[in-house]
């Protein structure tokens, strides 16, 4: 494994680390406005479409927390797959890819 494969594992860790504060952060705009009915009950389109009209600013907040949630899991979840990948070599500890599944499994 050469270096540039190494660090991807810890490159991606901290980059889903971050889009995850950032999601924190916009749900708390979510919350502080009231845009957590700004695409109505409809889950996971948005007001019938996969990609609403953004005719208020309670849909651009929902959405756009829709969104960062979608990348979030994504991220997430490929994370996971490496970790598990490379579980019994020296980059990580053989007790993180339960601890990481678990994580997942208590978010989702």
């Amino acid at each position: 494994m050469n270096q540039a494969e190494s660090a991807m594992p810890k490159q991606l860790a901290l980059v889903t680390a971050i889009t995850t504060v950032v999601l924190i952060a916009i749900g708390n705009v979510v919350s502080a406005t009231g845009s957590g009915m700004g695409c109505g009950d409809d889950w996971p389109d948005c007001h019938g479409a996969w990609i609403p009209q953004f005719y208020n600013h309670t849909v651009v907040i929902e959405f756009g927390h829709r969104v960062v949630a979608a990348l979030v899991s994504v991220m997430t979840l490929a994370l996971l797959v490496i970790v598990i990948r490379r579980r019994s070599r020296e980059l990580v500890g053989p007790a993180v890819a339960p601890t990481v599944a678990a994580a997942v499994l208590l978010v989702a």
